[in-house]
């Protein structure tokens, strides 16, 4: 009799169904596992493994290092934030703070949150203790500037905030001669001078650590390479900075002229851009294809965190940039540094400032030609402009521009000037008073004989009466750094 023989069902084992769906069981540990777990795999069982040395717990502690001081949560009003930056208690303009690149739409949003009471981020401050000229303590904000400068404006009657319905601006308050209506109410202006601003405070804070802590804060935020570069720590930033402080903050300065004029607009974090690639194609100054763009600077600086700058360089960067300055604003030839004036298609003047570009190759240009005369640097200038102008519509600071003004610099030669070539004679003869002439102030060297009228202030265009030197400079000479030649005797 025939046997029916059943199809054969092929089940998996359990560890199959396991790799099928790679999934392996929890094993706190090799004794969970019996004899019995392995048991119905007698045939297929391997040999016992050595049991695995257990690690020696370690007594290591976590070092932190510098741990700072616990800070301090607060609540601060709208119109207190306001009136403390009004009287300039907060400093919201540390060297590594970005500028306000907030658009009025989103300063309106903050606004709008702020009177909704939503979730607005903490101000961080950093306490300067008792630093103030009546012993009041000054703060300097890590972040939030953003928000504040928001909070000043509305409150300043400089933004209006938008009712969410209908998207209609409100202002602060109502002024009819500039069209700002309808504004809040008065009951309105009183709630919103009162809300409440968490600002959390941190005392003991150096200029490193606030760095440091706003570098961390802002990772999450986009920031321009310029604005990048500021947060660096050490000694070459240090030195850009000092830079930066000498030759552009003043008035005049490389930026200002003496009357407080704009001749470069200098966005927030540029200044440090610019004074570092100043720095670095003068330290690359061999090198052809080299261009000091902020990728390359900030590389450099991470690099050289530990490193201090040649002491070469300080004196070359300082012995340029007083030059530079001196030609600036000069009352003659420092029109190739102001700005151009010229008429658009529709017969508008237009202001036309130097490009970023220009601004960096002109100081290296001055660094190359040393013993230039005042003329000779504002000849040398403007071939250097209408050499990239006629080459590129757009004088963006990229390699290509870049080539062509280091070719020019390269190319460029100094040709003598015309009163020089003039009164040149094999001897030299005294210079008699009469040969002193009113044409002498705007000459190539105006700026040993020219004495500005005093101001109560002294500036890098001043000699120095007391001991002859040039004021500002830190070597010891007589001359003057534009012309390099010595003062002219004074009139009878």
């Amino acid at each position: 009799m025939p046997i029916n023989v059943l199809p054969r069902v092929g089940f998996r084992l359990g560890d199959e169904l396991d790799e099928l769906f790679e999934y392996q069981p929890p094993v706190s540990s090799e004794s969970e596992l019996s004899e019995d777990d392995d048991g119905e795999y007698g045939s297929n069982k391997a040999s016992p493994s050595k049991p695995r040395a257990r690690k020696k717990s370690s007594t290591r502690v976590l070092d932190l290092g510098h741990v700072l001081k616990a800070p301090r949560a607060a609540q601060y009003s709208t119109r207190t934030i306001a009136d403390m930056v009004r009287d300039d208690v907060v400093d919201l303009e540390p060297e590594y703070q970005r500028g306000v690149v907030w658009p009025a739409e989103k300063q309106s949003a903050v606004i709008e949150s702020i009177m909704r009471h939503y979730y607005v981020p903490p101000v961080l401050l950093s306490v300067q203790a008792q630093e103030g000229p009546d012993g009041e303590t000054l703060y300097v904000c890590i972040d939030g500037k953003q928000r504040i400068s928001s909070i000043c404006a509305f409150l300043n009657n400089k933004i209006p905030v938008k009712e969410p319905s209908t998207g209609r601006k409100f202002w602060y308050k109502e002024d009819l001669l500039t069209g700002k209506t309808p504004a809040l109410s008065a009951a309105q202006r009183r709630k919103f001078d009162n809300e409440q601003i968490t600002v959390v405070e941190f005392e003991g804070l150096t200029d490193e650590t606030e760095r440091d802590m706003f570098s961390r804060v802002q990772m999450g935020v986009t920031l321009s390479s310029a604005e990048k570069l500021g947060a660096h720590l050490g000694a070459w930033p240090d030195f850009i900075r000092q830079m930066v402080k000498r030759f552009i903050d003043p008035t005049p300065s490389l930026v200002h002229d003496e009357d407080g004029n704009n001749m470069l607009l200098v966005n927030r974090g540029r200044d440090y851009l610019f004074m570092a690639q100043i720095a670095l194609l003068i330290l690359n100054v061999n090198v052809e294809q080299y261009v000091p763009s902020a990728h390359t600077i900030d590389t450099f600086l991470k690099q050289n965190a530990k490193n201090d700058p040649p002491r070469s360089l300080r004196q070359n960067m300082q012995r340029t940039l007083e030059r530079y300055v001196a030609l600036a604003n000069h009352r003659r030839y420092g029109a190739c540094i102001k700005p151009e004036i010229k008429l658009n298609r529709l017969g508008r003047p237009v202001t036309k400032p130097l490009s970023p570009a220009e601004f960096v190759y002109i100081a290296f240009m001055i660094f190359k030609f040393p013993d230039a005369t005042v003329s000779q640097l504002f000849r040398l200038v403007q071939g250097l402009k209408q050499d990239v102008r006629s080459q590129f519509k757009d004088v963006l600071f990229n390699s290509n521009v870049a080539g062509v003004m280091r070719r020019y610099i390269s190319q460029a030669v100094v040709t003598p000037d015309s009163e020089s070539l003039a009164t040149a004679t094999p001897r030299k003869r005294v210079r008699t008073d009469a040969d002193y002439s009113d044409d002498d102030v705007d000459g190539d060297v105006p700026l040993a004989a020219r004495r500005r009228a005093p101001n109560g202030s002294g500036s890098t265009l001043d000699i120095n009466p007391d001991v002859g030197l040039f004021r500002g400079s830190s070597f010891e000479s007589s001359r003057n750094p534009i012309t390099n030649m010595s003062p002219a005797p004074p009139r009878r």
